[in-house]
């Protein structure tokens, strides 16, 4: 049996899993880790590996290769780099793919992690058998993917629609990315969770903040949400105002949080252009494994 592992770097958890492709993914094993804190680049190596080699010592099967998503703008034409990134700043001009390749005597293979998730989507999952799928991650970041017939689209800088950095609130919170008031610092999780503190000096998970503002027990907490929704909406309006994907498929920490559902997309088909009201908006159906699964689908294609 062919096998492929897959890797998901989050803001807060990292996602290893072995995945065997037939006509779905099958997921053979799979385990996640906290995101380390601060560690040097070469630690952050060497944790990989041995979660690669754990993964790999459970496998009943011939491992391939390993695909690897990461969560910043990553150049993959002729050398892979990986340019930007917030929360893991000591991955930035690291040649990862060769220093793991080297490692585990495997070849490596990494993408932004949102294409990877909108890969899975478009192949396995809400998307499959539609020509033009646009993923959107809602969690730690913000990010956007795009496929066309099962294929990723992407750019010569690695930044192709990357809308979580397009001005959401001119003269707001800095970006890592140099801007100020992107998408990302107004509606990412932790620019939620911050927004709520500094109304209350209460540290909540944007989940709690959404049940308190569902139950109407909490006015800071509704207008957290409110600004949620509203942000959300103006920024996938323009997205998708310019792609014209066939299908919008949202995967996240935040992608279960109900009120995208029941308010932020009613109001974004009220706001889109007529051509573009009726276009289909969709949860992940892979759910949590649809990075990782994207990123053992890159390796398996790449190799």
């Amino acid at each position: 049996m062919k096998l492929n592992l897959g890797v998901d770097i989050g803001g807060t958890k990292i996602h290893f899993a072995t995945v065997h492709f037939t006509e779905k993914p099958e997921v053979v094993s799979e385990f996640r880790i906290a995101t380390p804190k601060s560690p040097s680049y070469s630690d952050f190596v060497n944790i990989l590996v041995d979660n690669l080699k754990e993964l790999i010592a459970k496998s009943k099967g011939e491992v391939s290769s390993v695909g690897i998503g990461i969560p910043g703008i990553v150049v993959v034409h002729n050398n892979p780099a990986i340019v930007s990134i917030s929360r893991l700043d000591y991955l930035v001009g690291q040649d990862i793919e060769r220093d793991l390749s080297s490692k585990l005597n495997l070849p490596v293979y990494i993408e932004n992690d949102t294409r990877l998730f909108t890969l899975a989507e478009a192949t396995y999952g809400a998307g499959k058998g539609i020509q033009s799928v646009f993923g959107v991650i809602l969690g730690t970041g913000i990010g956007g993917g795009l496929t066309y017939s099962q294929d990723l689209i992407s750019s010569q800088n690695g930044a192709f629609l990357e809308w979580g950095h397009l001005e959401a609130e001119p003269g707001g919170e800095q970006c890592h990315c140099g801007s100020r008031g992107c998408y990302k610092t107004v509606i990412s999780g932790p620019a939620l969770e911050n927004y709520y503190f500094e109304k209350t000096g209460q540290v909540l998970p944007l989940v709690e903040i959404s049940k308190l503002a569902e139950n109407n027990k909490d006015p800071n907490a509704s207008e957290t949400m409110s600004r949620f929704i509203t942000f959300l909406v103006g920024g996938l309006k323009s997205a998708i105002t310019i792609i014209d994907p066939d299908i919008v498929v949202i995967g996240g920490g935040l992608s279960n949080i109900e009120v995208i559902y029941t308010q932020a997309i009613p109001a974004l088909r009220k706001s889109l252009p007529l051509s573009k009201s009726s276009i289909v908006i969709s949860r992940s159906t892979l759910g949590d494994s649809a990075g990782a699964i994207g990123a053992a689908l890159l390796a398996k294609r790449k190799f």
